[in-house]
């Protein structure tokens, strides 16, 4: 299957670097595609970021080309997260399928604790298996966790 093009911003922050790996590794997992970072004029996918649009928004609109447009960059996994949860495969590979949307969260805090206690997961857990799990709590739209260290 073809890889998925993203053109990014000029100047991307390292949090869009992160998101754009998290993504990738997201789209071998699930549809054996990769993610190839290309200039807009080849790119299946924009992302834009336009402080005019709030830095707690996101919105994607798709035509030709989908573009994820975020108010900042710390919208970026909660936008992705959307994006990839619209994506469906068809004849022609995959393509975004989950329509014009525009999001902004009720609450600008979105968390989840995580009981570190009684040999749960996420204390007994390979940490990278730990890691994988908070990126996607991130691409579902999740801004803050909670920890309490048993002394």
């Amino acid at each position: 299957m073809n890889p998925i093009r993203i053109a990014l911003p000029a100047k991307s922050s390292p949090r869009v670097e992160r998101n754009v790996a998290i993504v990738h590794r997201m789209l071998r997992e699930r549809f054996d595609v990769n993610l190839e970072v290309a200039s807009t004029d080849i790119a299946n996918v924009k992302l834009v970021i336009d402080p005019a649009l709030g830095a707690d928004r996101f919105s994607i609109t798709s035509d030709e080309t989908t573009t994820i447009t975020v108010g900042d960059d710390r919208q970026c996994a909660a936008a992705f997260g959307n994006w990839l949860r619209g994506l469906r495969r068809d004849s022609d590979g995959l393509r975004y399928a989950g329509g014009d949307v525009d999001v902004t969260p009720e609450c600008s805090i979105r968390g989840a604790y995580l009981a570190n206690h009684f040999y749960n997961f996420y204390e007994a857990a390979p940490i990278e298996d730990v890691i994988h799990y908070i990126e996607e709590l991130a691409l579902l739209g999740y801004n803050t966790i909670g920890l309490i260290i048993p002394m």
